[in-house]
This record gives C-alpha cells, sequence and structure tokens, in this order.
C-alpha cells in the first residue's frame, strides 16, 4: 500500500510497479468480463455504437494506463498520467456512451477513429502481452541462475566438510 509520505511527488520520487496494480487489475478484469459478456450477447441483438465506440475508448484508456506502467521504477508523473489513463477509462466505458446518445452530433465527429482506436488499442494489448512475457521469463531465469548459484555454493560447502572429517 502506498502511504502518503510516497505519495508526495518530489523530483527524484519513483513509485513501486506492485504499489499501482493492487485494484487496477481487479477492475480491469471486471470491465474486460462485462466487455466480452457484452460480445456474447450482441449475437441476441445489436449493440448500438455509442456503446461500442465508449467501450473501444475506455480499454483504449485502459491499456495505454497498464503500458505507462511497465518499468521497475516509475516516475511520479508517470504515475498522474496512468491513473488519470485509468478513471477515464472507467469513466469513458460508462459515461461516453450516454454523452454520444445525447448528442448524436458529437458521435458523427468521432466515429470515423472509432478503427484506430480499436486497432491501436489491440497493437498495445498484444505490445504488453509481448513485453510481459520476455519480463516474466528473464525474471524466472535470473531466479533459477540465482538458485543454481545458491546450490553449487552449498555443495562446495558441503564437500569441503566431507574433506575436513576425512
Amino acid at each position: 500500500m502506498i502511504s502518503n509520505e510516497e505519495i508526495t511527488i518530489e523530483k527524484n520520487k519513483y513509485f513501486k510497479t506492485e504499489d499501482s496494480y493492487i485494484i487496477s487489475d481487479a477492475i480491469i478484469i471486471f470491465i474486460g468480463v462485462g466487455m466480452f459478456i457484452t460480445a456474447v450477447l450482441s449475437y441476441l441483438g445489436k449493440v448500438p455504437e455509442e456503446y461500442t465506440f465508449g467501450a473501444t475508448l475506455a480499454s483504449f484508456l485502459l491499456v495505454f494506463s497498464e503500458w505507462l506502467l511497465l518499468s521497475e521504477k516509475i516516475p511520479g508523473w508517470k504515475m498522474m498520467v496512468s491513473s488519470l489513463c485509468f478513471i477515464m477509462g472507467i469513466l469513458s466505458f460508462i459515461v461516453a456512451p450516454l454523452i454520444l446518445i445525447g448528442y448524436p452530433k458529437i458521435f458523427n465527429l468521432i466515429a470515423p477513429n472509432s478503427d484506430m482506436l480499436t486497432f491501436s488499442g489491440l497493437g498495445l494489448v498484444l505490445i504488453l502481452m509481448g513485453i510481459k512475457s520476455v519480463d516474466h521469463k528473464i525474471k524466472s531465469r535470473v531466479t533459477n541462475l540465482e538458485k543454481e548459484n545458491h546450490l553449487e555454493s552449498e555443495i562446495e560447502k558441503l564437500k569441503e566438510k566431507i574433506n575436513s572429517i576425512k
């Protein structure tokens, strides 16, 4: 959990990645499940384009928020931008469709950008998955090498004890 002192933004202040994932993962999974259920239910009837655009915008913002948090240490400004994108992503999932239904002229202006948001969001998802996968594999390999080195040193110590007993 981030303490109040850590929230204070100083010139060279960094946040730990783990701190930023505490609740965001659960919310992203919840919204993802909701989108998946909506996709399945769309076979029963058409989902209004305003809701599709709101979901697309939300997905893009949530993925962008996650993408900003890839490094081990996160500068304060990056944490703020990520948090803002995260909040806007949640709000756009809920509020954007309502605004677009209430003001159809706005939807006509931004509808052409829907494909761009969809493909860039999907692209970011794939990049994010790839980077996290590579990072996980590298960390696993480093951990295994450290364990191997530790075991080798223990074996050497045991050999020395055996030789000293002889």
